[in-house]
């Protein structure tokens, strides 16, 4: 149970950097953004 929701957690925040980052990037302003 501990082990599937870190992984949850850990995919969730990967997933949500990963979307930051390329949002930036169409921003041309990814320094905002970090």
């Amino acid at each position: 149970m501990v082990v599937t929701v870190g992984i949850g957690v850990h995919a969730y925040t990967l997933t949500k950097l990963i979307y930051i980052f390329f949002w930036g990037v169409c921003q041309k302003n990814v320094r905002t953004y970090i």
